[in-house]
């Protein structure tokens, strides 16, 4: 679909705001008796802004193309230059107007400020930037424009449903599972119904109505991959409330959602088997169709059906070979180039994943993934799929080793391994980019996007199961790390010929060595501690030593403890060994321990004696009670003194008052 000036909203509201402009203009101009016409026309071009965005004109229009430029285009300027000074000199000069047409005049004027704030404060800026974004959707783009979709007059009601509409249809193209997303959705919705019922917005109510379905599908649809995903919803309204109320809208919307009910389920689920019951019910009406006739929709169906109902690679080959011509036609625009191309890679991820449930051989694995010229994207799926199975089947192999397994064998593995680990890392990069980003696997045609003249970016598509695609990377990452370590092993294996009590031994010996590493690092944990213990210790004891033989005491008490904890530390981590046969009276540390009782009695002579302890205790006595004769001598001064200004004070003060 490829809209022109001719048949798009946006054209048709600026036609409608020429001829106001041009009837506003005209020198026979009657406000007075036109002012009816003249406000449905106003609200008729608010009423196609709305429409415009309600059904995506942004997405397809090529007159979007250049709002970055002063080439050809839309030209906005008819509504930036619309003539409000005639009606002010009217009713300025006419003071016999009757207070009603005053008031609608009023109203013409407000709904013209409307229009200029919806065209250049939010229309034309979610344009530009939603225009960026999808042309550039694998890569990282930081929005900078300066509006927010915010208005500073709350009572506005038109220009706050219209932000209304813009947000979820901003929703719509980064549809995801988060919670965040689910949250918003509703509080859109809430709000619509709160303010729908205002005599503002009595002239948007096909608008609002549009709003309020596009609302509930993104809703159930979220809640639809929350039950895929096994997430228990605990909601006030359930999907089946969301399901109920979009099958009261139509025909179209039924089968939209019999669709998603029955394409999307859970494996382990009980409506599985009914599930695909109406999917071979509903493939037996395309199956004789020609590939030309297929849409979007059905070509989904039909990779589904002979991927997971009847298991066809045959069937896939002709999809795929069809699809690589109808991307490549010549008549198509960028837009649904890129929307084939990302069928025509969805048709080949699906092709190589039945492969990869039947293929039992390594080398046929790779020359097949080999073939698929797609890797490129962001689309994580076959670099998952190609290592998932490549550790299968290396697993597989290196539990078959036996005596005949030879070097080159264990070689050859090695080589493989170290082929798919490029893989490996692009697989780690995809996974971590798509977790920050919005990124749908499989897109339908613009037309097949409307419902009802509702434009949905997502169409049946649900988000991305991000929970799922992380689980499953951190589990082929284990794996993958896991094979890599166990390569070693299998090698020593091959080495010694299959002798596993030569490989047991060879690993105790590397366990030694690491028990060994670890007691050495015990020990020097032991040291520093003990050290640091007796600095600390020693510091604060230093105060109330008065003598020779009190500091010499210390010490070798001290020094004795600490000797006693690493002899015990050295005995617990094995470095020292008692030996039986050795005489008790030859032991280094008996020795120790005799020095250190013969240093303690060597200081017994520089003990001092009883009186001379006494004496100085009496001197330190006298001389602390002397102290503290002095602090409280110097205490009772200060209170005098004290007291004496006072009393001064009080007889200045007297004075004063005479």
């Amino acid at each position: 679909m490829n809209q022109n000036t001719t048949n798009s909203y946006i054209s048709k509201s600026l036609d409608i705001a020429k001829d106001i402009d041009k009837k506003l203009r005209a020198e026979d101009f009657d406000i007075i008796n036109n002012i009816g016409s003249f406000i449905s026309s106003v609200e008729e071009i608010i009423s196609c802004l709305f429409n415009s965005i309600l059904i995506g004109e942004f997405i397809t229009d090529t007159n979007f193309e250049n709002l970055n430029s002063s080439q050809e285009g839309l030209d906005f300027s008819v509504i930036e230059n619309i003539d409000l000074l005639s009606i002010e000199n009217i009713l300025a000069n006419n003071k016999e107007i009757p207070d009603s047409t005053r008031s609608s005049i009023e109203i013409f004027k407000e709904r013209i400020i409307q229009i200029k704030s919806i065209i250049f404060d939010l229309y034309i800026p979610f344009v530009k930037d939603v225009r960026v974004i999808l042309k550039n959707q694998e890569r990282d783009i930081v929005i900078t424009s300066s509006y927010n979709y915010q208005i500073t007059n709350n009572n506005d009601y038109v220009l706050k449903t219209f932000i209304l509409n813009i947000s979820l249809c901003s929703i719509d193209i980064f549809f995801n599972e988060t919670q965040y997303c689910f949250d918003r959705i509703t509080s859109i919705k809430d709000e619509v119904l709160s303010i729908e019922k205002k005599s503002e917005l009595r002239f948007l109510i096909n608008e609002i109505e549009k709003i309020k379905k596009k609302a509930t599908f993104l809703l159930f649809k979220w809640c639809k991959r929350a039950e895929v995903s096994g997430v228990s919803l605990y909601i006030d309204k359930g999907i089946e409330s969301y399901e109920t109320e979009l099958k009261k809208y139509g025909n179209n919307w039924i089968l939209l959602v019999d669709y998603i009910n029955n394409h999307y389920y859970n494996e382990n689920s009980e409506k599985r088997k009914n599930s695909e019951i109406k999917l071979k019910k509903s493939f037996a009406d395309i199956k004789d169709k020609n590939f030309e006739e297929f849409s979007c929709r059905e070509i989904h169906l039909y990779i589904k059906y002979y991927k997971d109902i009847n298991k066809n690679l045959d069937k896939l080959d002709e999809i795929i070979l069809f699809l690589e011509e109808w991307k490549d036609e010549e008549e198509i625009n960028n837009e649904e180039k890129n929307i084939r191309t990302i069928i025509y890679n969805y048709a080949r991820n699906n092709r190589f994943s039945l492969f990869t449930e039947t293929c039992d051989d390594r080398e046929d694995l790779q020359k097949q993934y080999n073939k698929i010229d797609n890797k490129d994207n962001k689309n994580y799926f076959l670099q998952y799929k190609i290592i998932d199975k490549s550790i299968q089947l290396l697993n597989t192999e290196l539990k078959q080793t036996n005596e005949t397994t030879t070097i080159e064998e264990i070689d050859k593995i090695e080589t493989y391994l170290k082929k798919i680990e490029s893989e490996y890392i692009t697989y780690k990069k995809n996974i971590e980019w798509i977790l920050e980003h919005i990124y749908f696997i499989y897109r339908v045609s613009f037309k097949e996007c409307i419902i009802d003249d509702i434009f949905i970016y997502s169409s049946f598509l649900l988000p991305l199961d991000n929970r799922e695609s992380k689980d499953d990377y951190e589990r082929v990452s284990d794996d993958f790390r896991e094979l890599k370590s166990q390569l070693p092993l299998f090698r020593k294996m091959v080495e010694f010929n299959g002798d596993v009590s030569k490989v047991k031994e060879e690993l105790f010996q590397f366990d030694e060595k690491i028990e060994k590493r670890d007691a050495k690092t015990i020990e020097l944990m032991g040291l520093f501690t003990a050290i640091i213990a007796f600095i600390m210790a020693s510091i604060p004891t230093f105060k109330y030593m008065e003598n020779i033989f009190d500091v010499g005491i210390f010490f070798v008490v001290f020094a004795t403890s600490l000797i006693s904890f690493l002899l015990v530390l050295l005995f617990i981590t094995g470095r020292i060994k008692v030996n039986k046969e050795q005489e008790w009276w030859k032991s280094p540390i008996l020795y120790f321990y005799l020095g250190m009782i013969f240093i303690a009695i060597a200081l017994s002579y520089f003990k001092p004696k009883d009186n001379d302890r006494k004496t100085t205790t009496l001197q330190q006595t006298e001389k602390t009670v002397i102290e503290e004769k002095i602090t409280s001598n110097k205490t009772i001064d200060t209170l005098k003194q004290s007291k004496t200004t006072k009393k001064q004070h009080t007889i200045s003060t007297k004075d004063s008052l005479k």
